[in-house]
């Protein structure tokens, strides 16, 4: 069971290299935090947040960009809303370099109404977080996209094992894609990854790269009985500590 934790002052100064830092940030808050939360976000974000329809995409997106903000600000000593951000050829975030002295790595994930951020130092790292849904035909999107390592063992199981063993191999595969930075450029049966309820994930072979295999280490984590989620860091790193926002 993760335990998460209500940080101290210096909870952040407690970083070193290889160090990573899993932060929960809840996106069901009322409208004054949401409010708060634009007042945090840039002239582009804020054009995204208005571009959204749903009044509840717009405080998930608000709250999860304001948190992350808010967060790496603290690792920083910066303001939040002065934070700038660089964006690779897929889209994943990074700090601007003249920012970002401690190297800090981070991705943010968010399903539903939770987010969650990893902060590591010096390191690579993705995240992949999903609200367990039942409107999902888990057998066939698993024939589609996962290894047949993958997917063979799913025929046998029904119910909530097989939803939690399904999103259990989908949060890891996506934590890997989003650490290397290459999005779905990847197909994700190219790479296998082993997955059992009673131990943390593994990375198998990496067809598409062989030499990723032993580059990273997954953890599973959980949030709750509504979700699940999967950490990919870059070795070597210690074990994550996991803070609530």
């Amino acid at each position: 069971m993760t335990e998460w934790k209500s940080p101290t002052e210096s909870s952040p100064n407690e970083f070193s290299a290889g160090s990573v830092h899993l932060w929960r940030i809840p996106l069901d808050q009322d409208d004054s935090a949401t409010a708060s939360a634009r007042d945090l976000l840039t002239a582009d974000e804020n054009e995204r947040y208005d571009r959204f329809k749903p009044a509840a995409i717009k405080r998930r997106f608000a709250l999860a960009r304001g948190g992350m903000r808010v967060i790496l600000g603290r690792y920083l000593s910066s303001t939040p809303g002065s934070l700038e951000f660089r964006y690779g050829e897929q889209g994943k975030p990074s700090l601007a370099p003249e920012q970002n002295p401690a190297k800090l790595r981070f991705n943010l994930t968010h399903s539903h109404d939770l987010a969650i951020l990893a902060v590591a130092s010096d390191r690579e790292v993705g995240v992949d977080v999903e609200h367990l849904r039942d409107n999902i035909e888990f057998e066939m999107l698993a024939a589609r996209y996962f290894s047949p390592l993958e997917a063979e063992p799913l025929a046998s199981l029904e119910g909530n094992e097989l939803k939690r063993q399904f999103f259990r191999i989908w949060t890891a595969k996506e934590a890997y894609i989003k650490a290397i930075g290459q999005g779905l450029q990847i197909p994700l049966d190219q790479f296998d990854v082993a997955v059992g309820s009673e131990q943390q994930p593994n990375l198998l072979e990496t067809r598409h790269a062989p030499e990723e295999q032993d580059r990273w280490s997954l953890h599973s984590f959980d949030c709750g009985d509504d979700y699940l989620g999967t950490l990919a860091i870059e070795k070597p790193a210690s074990s994550p500590r996991f803070w609530l926002a």
